[in-house]
């Protein structure tokens, strides 16, 4: 079949093309639309006003469940309210890290259990005890999991087969929400060191297709940690559960091997290419590599492979960054920081086994290394020595700790007054743990872009616990607020006061909304189940649409009932227009079906 010429798309059950229409213009100037309502001026200045901050948890509000060092969340929709999941840090056996369930319907805190065998490190600057939580949104329900990150074994420098962090699987009572701790699953398993040892990341969340990813930091490792594919530390793994197979989980289709060794091959360097797809030289869990402390990060849901994520800069040539990337990336560090700044020393206390010593540095990091063709020459390290291209951050701050990522959706179906508007569709928010700024950066919704320039968004003050000062992790909720947690003190293994810290609920009250974004169901009535949201292999415009995919594909042109009313199939990355001879009202579908999924779009045309 020959598709030949130009199809108007209107999205109904996801916003590529509306977005895409709509916020055309560049950042620096006010969000228009022919269907929007109300005032939507207001950027890029602050955005102070017109919005809320709540505070939801707090020794304040929940002085009997007394939360302590509240670190990071994950949120399930109960009844239309957000329920959320808490873990605390913790930090010695008279401040073990627990889980917290905050029930929104009852406005009640409750101590659900306490992580077992935790290990809170030694000194004053460690960052080990329990810091990651999410659940499936999806599967919550039925399944009652809930899945946890922290540090364990023995106090030590070095990490071993006993020693460093475990992300486990956990069952939780359906009824009371208690986790039944016998339950506990060992998922992935990373040595690393746990005595005064820095940098562990830790954040945690599912996409809509099953997917869990886990971010873990370089544990003050450089050449032996980041620096190598073959370690899981200093990056972002990509893991789907499932409780049906003896390991846990499966390895999605597309992470950083599979999809580094496609793009080399594509460059015609096989041999590369065929290391890549060597999981003993290339960790199979590995999305992103490359990070020094990925402490915050988010994802677009829908959009597969869609990730945010923050990194707190070194302490030499410092740069805070905040990233986003539509694909499995290479973020530079240790080489390489901010927007290709050279890190020309070994730095701080790093002190892992066989790593780059600071007279080998010079050699190992050498001015020939650049940011588009970086090497790890070091000889311990069992990875692949010829590294990605940096992949770039799109905000850079000097000084403070980047935190956060929360990549901002507006979503008209959302009943919610509070959710964030459309202002801030398709932007990423970023804090500061340091400081009390918030940054806002506009991305590109096809390539995930940045569209001009960063903008202070959230200046707070001090006042009144919890702010908007020290945050650790920020997510847009189901409901479509944001929400933030302050740890309240100081850095790592800082004890903030009985008054400091918790989660805080920012909504908007302004009048700026936009129903077109996101319409849903109101157009025509479509089961979830066909709804399949942004993924980043399809590309949908106006006139056309590109299947990104390595492998063979089918694409299916279907009606509203479901039935096909033409079909193709193709192998490799295609370029489509739309066919010709669907003129007139009637709505249909576009299905394309990849090895990595299934992706519909449902358009009609005028």
């Amino acid at each position: 079949m020959n598709f030949v010429k130009t199809f108007s798309l209107i999205a109904v059950a996801v916003a590529t093309l509306t977005v895409q229409q709509t916020h055309a213009q560049a950042w620096t100037s006010a969000y228009t639309s022919g269907t929007a309502t109300g005032s939507c001026a207001g950027l890029p200045a602050a955005l102070n006003t017109g919005f809320t901050i709540t505070p939801i948890i707090s020794q304040a509000l929940f002085s009997s469940a007394a939360p302590y060092r509240v670190n990071k969340m994950a949120f399930f929709m109960n009844g239309g309210k957000v329920d959320i999941y808490m873990t605390e840090k913790g930090g010695s056996s008279t401040s073990q890290a627990r889980v917290l369930y905050y029930n929104a319907t009852a406005n009640t805190l409750t101590a659900i259990g306490t992580i077992p065998n935790v290990n809170y490190g030694g000194g004053g600057v460690d960052e080990q005890g329990v810091w990651g939580i999410a659940l499936n949104p999806n599967t919550f329900a039925a399944d009652n999991f809930i899945y946890i990150q922290y540090s364990t074994g023995a106090v030590q420098a070095q990490g071993s087969a006993t020693v460093g962090w475990r992300t486990s699987r956990f069952k939780l009572n359906a009824t009371t929400k208690m986790i039944d701790l016998a339950s506990e699953k060992v998922l992935v398993f990373i040595p690393a060191g746990t005595s005064a040892r820095w940098h562990t990341g830790g954040a945690m969340q599912f996409d809509n297709f099953g997917n869990l990813y886990v971010t873990a930091a370089d544990n003050e490792a450089e050449a032996m940690g980041p620096g190598n594919t073959a370690d899981l530390r200093g990056g972002t793994m990509r893991i789907h559960p499932d409780s049906t197979v003896t390991k846990g989980y499966t390895i999605p289709a597309g992470n950083f091997g599979e999809y580094w060794a496609a793009e080399f091959t594509k460059q015609g360097r096989t041999a590369l290419a065929a290391a890549y797809r060597d999981t003993a030289q290339v960790k199979p869990e590995i999305y992103v590599k490359g990070s020094r402390n990925p402490y915050g990060m988010s994802l677009d849901k829908n959009r597969l492979g869609w990730i945010a994520w923050s990194e707190c800069g070194p302490d030499a040539q410092r740069q805070e960054e905040g990233n986003i990337a539509n694909h499995p990336a290479w973020g530079g560090w240790p080489f390489f920081s901010g927007t290709a700044t050279r890190q020309t020393a070994k730095h701080g206390s790093y002190d892992e086994a066989n790593d780059v010593t600071t007279a080998g540095w010079a050699a190992f990091n050498p001015t020939t290394n650049l940011a588009t063709a970086i090497a790890n020459n070091w000889a311990p390290a069992l990875g692949v020595d010829s590294l990605p291209p940096m992949h770039l951050p799109v905000y850079q701050e000097q000084g403070g700790c980047a935190a956060g990522g929360a990549i901002i959706r507006y979503d008209g179906r959302i009943n919610n007054a509070g959710k964030m508007p459309p202002h801030l569709d398709n932007t990423v928010i970023y804090g500061n743990f340091t400081n009390n700024n918030f940054t806002a950066v506009k991305f590109d919704s096809a390539t995930a872009l940045a569209v001009g320039s960063q903008v202070n968004v959230f200046t707070m003050t001090k006042t009144g616990r919890p702010t908007l000062t020290n945050p650790v992790d920020m997510q847009q909720g189901p409901d479509g607020a944001l929400y933030v947690t302050d740890w309240g003190g100081g850095c790592c293994s800082g004890s903030p006061t009985a008054a400091s810290g918790g989660i805080v609920r920012v909504t908007y009250t302004g009048t700026c909304q936009d129903t077109a974004l996101h319409p849903g169901g109101a157009v025509v009535g479509i089961s979830k189940a066909l709804e399949r949201g942004d993924v980043n292999w399809l590309r949908v415009g106006s006139k056309s649409f590109s299947v990104l995919s390595t492998g063979p594909h089918e694409v299916q042109i279907l009606n509203a009932q479901g039935q096909t009313i033409t079909s193709l199939k193709g192998n490799g990355w295609k370029d489509y227009d739309m066919p010709s001879n669907l003129f007139g009202t009637t709505l249909y579908f576009l299905q394309v079906k990849t090895e990595q999924g299934t992706a519909v779009r449902a358009f009609f045309t005028p």
